[in-house]
């Protein structure tokens, strides 16, 4: 398999590659942000229940949360709230995992992205330099240049959605642990029963939402990006056509023709002519070659045939 037909399929499995990694983030972000939404309802039901704890536990003595308010966690705490205090602090850890977990999900997901886009765009670099080469020999087919023309338009609109995706990439923000660690702090001894009723009362569904609403709009912008391939339809199509082709621009690319070498083998000045001859012949259109061929013997006074001519041309590996 000759290297253009090897950098289209490269380019081509990248094309079809990416998008499918970037709904695997995709999924994998989702995921996380059930997670994070799940856990953060959890850790704020652990103080709820701490509070309605106290609440029973001053009951039960004949007095109220008011008028204990002053006191500290150390001073009313007894054995009946260690259950609810390690699972305070559990829900509180299992929030850091979490929001750590999306982190990472989203880090190895958008690094996994960029690298992604780095192969395709030095394989679409690597790809336009090989149709630039083919597009520069001179005896290369009117039908192969403009074909190799369309190819290389092609590769440009590749470019634009590569060159898009970096661009919006670059701008996608990263998040760490210090909303978690301002939402669900830890217990402390000295914290006092007042301190338990404000974090009891205090709702974070507000900040969750906000939290989870940055978090969405990361995945958003994700999705956007993948949403950018379905518009490649048409460009996939061709980048196909060009895998079909590739071979025969191989051939082309191998043959080296040269019409003033082919000038030279036959005897011939008109040099113009036989490019044609032989342009016509590469194209496949051998009637047409063999009819500029017997004008170029006639002209020049010659007494070869032009099967002859052509014949001697294929020969000597200039066809």
């Amino acid at each position: 398999m000759g290297k253009l037909r090897t950098s289209i399929l490269n380019l081509q499995k990248l094309l079809i590659d990416n998008p499918a990694q970037q709904e695997k983030v995709e999924k994998e972000l989702e995921r996380e942000i059930h997670n994070v939404n799940q856990i953060g309802g959890t850790a704020d039901e652990g103080w709820n229940q701490l509070y309605i704890q106290l609440a029973s536990k001053f009951e039960d003595e004949g007095t109220t949360v008011d008028a204990n308010k002053g006191k500290t966690l150390k001073e009313v705490l007894d054995k009946s709230f260690v259950a609810t205090i390690k699972g305070i602090e559990s829900y509180r850890q299992d929030m850091f995992r979490a929001c750590a977990k999306f982190t990472t999900v989203y880090e190895n997901g958008l690094g996994q992205m960029k690298a992604d886009l780095a192969k395709a765009e030095d394989e679409a670099k690597a790809l336009r330099a090989i149709a630039l080469k083919k597009k520069a020999k001179w005896l290369a087919s009117a039908k192969y240049k403009d074909k190799i023309k369309g190819y290389l338009e092609v590769i440009d609109s590749v470019d634009r959605i590569i060159t898009s995706q970096k661009k919006q990439l670059a701008t996608i923000k990263t998040y760490d642990q210090a909303w978690a660690s301002k939402n669900f702090p830890a217990l402390r001894l000295a914290m006092t029963v007042a301190d338990v009723k404000d974090r009891a009362s205090m709702s974070t569904a507000a900040s969750v939402k906000a939290y989870l609403g940055n978090l969405n709009g990361v995945n958003d912008q994700v999705r956007g990006l993948r949403g950018e391939y379905k518009t490649m339809a048409g460009q996939m199509s061709s980048i196909k056509a060009m895998a079909a082709d590739a071979d025969d621009l191989e051939v082309i690319e191998e043959k080296k023709a040269d019409p003033a070498k082919a000038a030279k083998l036959l005897g011939i000045s008109d040099t113009a002519k036989l490019k044609q001859a032989m342009e016509a012949q590469s194209d496949g259109d051998e009637k047409t070659a063999l009819k500029l061929l017997g004008e170029l013997a006639k002209d020049e006074k010659r007494k070869d045939k032009a099967d002859a001519m052509l014949k001697a041309l294929v020969k000597s590996g200039l066809l």
